[in-house]
């Protein structure tokens, strides 16, 4: 049918950090395409903050996940209903289910929120016939940006997907670019090294890390920023990697090295924004990294590099035969950062136009 000029557009994206950093391109061709539209976006607690002072998007919702201990059952459906009411005071034209998979459980929510139409990805057909706009799920290898993307096709969104976008806070930024200014080399580059990773599959082992972190300062006189997910490595809820982070400064304190634990997803965003570039292994630090231009090498472990694969950015990705991380050597990884350093115009802290 005849696409609304000015629409209320929610975006549902509901799933981890990643997902919805690669989501980001279809929010801003939604943007672009309707610049006086209001375009909201329900994601959840957990990775709402990613799209703090993204100017593509005029209302984000959260909602709190059962499973991440913040909330109870109960708790869940009393928060959906009351999100759902609010939405419906909204006049939502249309809802487009961002996960390019058949999502039943965000269709039977989206019809509660009232929307004039949905969009949603299914197989053939939409088994309940729920949707009222169905997009066809992905028959060959491509791109989670790019796959996501095709949502926006009934609203008229065409062509290649811009650019990802994360917008750091500036005071975050200073914070992280005073801490690592008393250990930098003047004639080195800043390499951001991120050593947390939720699959096992996708973790490097800490003598890996610190043979490639010395080889590295070595070649190239760099220094790092050491960034991990703060907390107990046994904690059920959010396992954390201070352990072995600890343990990682220790056996590097003789290089310029900044420790940059990230309570916080403004912690995070502002501490790689500071980087040069970037080593770390498949993840959502992984796609945040790609948002603000940085350039990658990246670990992947039991992940598929064609879906998941930094996107826009340089980038040399790294996967075993064995699918597991932990068997890419470090020969391998300083040989695909010096090739990265090399690659590089270094650009002069001072000089970073738009931090």
């Amino acid at each position: 049918g005849t696409v609304i000029v000015e629409p209320r557009i929610l975006v549902i994206r509901r799933d981890n950090i990643g997902d919805l950093v690669c989501t980001t391109p279809l929010i801003s061709a939604l943007r672009t395409k309707f610049p006086r539209a209001w375009i909201g976006v329900l994601a959840n607690s957990y990775n709402a903050p990613i799209l703090e002072g993204n100017p593509d998007v005029d209302e984000v919702f959260a909602y709190r996940k059962a499973k991440h201990g913040e909330i109870s059952r109960v708790g869940v459906i009393a928060e959906r209903i009351r999100i759902a009411t609010n939405m419906r005071r909204k006049h939502i034209d249309y809802i487009l289910i961002a996960t390019p998979t058949y999502q039943r459980r965000v269709i039977r929510f989206a019809h509660w929120c009232g929307a004039k139409a949905i969009a949603g990805f299914a197989g053939d057909r939409d088994p309940r016939g729920r949707l009222d706009i169905v997009v066809p799920i992905a028959r060959t290898e491509t791109s989670e940006v790019e796959d996501v993307f095709r949502i926006g096709a009934p609203l008229g969104i065409e062509g290649p997907p811009p650019p990802l976008k994360v917008v750091p806070n500036p005071e975050e930024v200073a914070r992280a670019m005073t801490a690592v200014a008393a250990t930098r080399r003047e004639s080195g580059v800043l390499i951001g090294v991120h050593v947390s990773a939720r699959k096992p599959s996708q973790r490097w082992s800490e003598d890996r890390y610190v043979a490639a972190m010395r080889a590295l300062a070595k070649q190239h006189q760099a220094s790092f920023m050491l960034l991990w997910a703060p907390g107990a490595e046994d904690n059920p809820t959010h396992p954390g990697d201070d352990g072995k982070a600890r343990r990682l400064l220790e056996a590097v304190s003789d290089l310029n090295v900044v420790g940059w634990p990230t309570e916080t997803l403004r912690q995070l965003v502002g501490g790689i924004a500071a980087c040069d570039f970037m080593l770390m292994s498949d993840g959502g630090a992984m796609h945040i990294a790609a948002a603000l231009g940085k350039p990658i090498v990246c670990l992947f472990g039991k992940s598929d590099a064609v879906r998941w694969r930094p996107w826009g950015v340089a980038h040399e990705l790294l996967q075993a035969p064995s699918q597991v991380a932990g068997d890419v050597s470090v020969e391998d990884v300083v040989a695909a950062c010096d090739r990265m350093i090399d690659a590089s115009t270094h650009v002069p802290r001072g000089e970073m136009e738009h931090f």
